[in-house]
């Protein structure tokens, strides 16, 4: 049972930052194959997703080197609040 329901709101906000980073990633390899959608809904979804996930992702990215191409900063956030939700549940429903 869940005591704190400021701690679930900060972990669901969380969770969907991590959708969103995922989305963003989705959108990415979309461009990136050359699937365009010409559609002005599409672009401003992709508006939305770079203003929501840009600062944390060009912040990793700009500190973290890339593999082959291969950009890992959506993947070390990933993991990085992956941890920082695990040590909310951990660390403050335990007090």
């Amino acid at each position: 049972m869940n005591i704190n329901p400021f701690i679930d709101l900060i972990v669901t906000l969380l969770n969907l930052y991590c959708w969103a980073i995922m989305a963003k990633i989705t959108a990415d390899m979309l461009e990136y194959f050359g699937v365009t959608f010409n559609s002005i809904t599409f672009s401003r979804v992709r508006f939305a997703l770079d203003e929501l996930t840009g600062i944390v992702l060009n912040r990793c990215k700009h500190s973290i080197f890339t593999f082959g191409g291969f950009n890992l900063a959506p993947l070390v956030v990933l993991v990085l609040l992956e941890f920082l939700k695990n040590l909310l549940h951990t660390y403050l429903y335990m007090a």
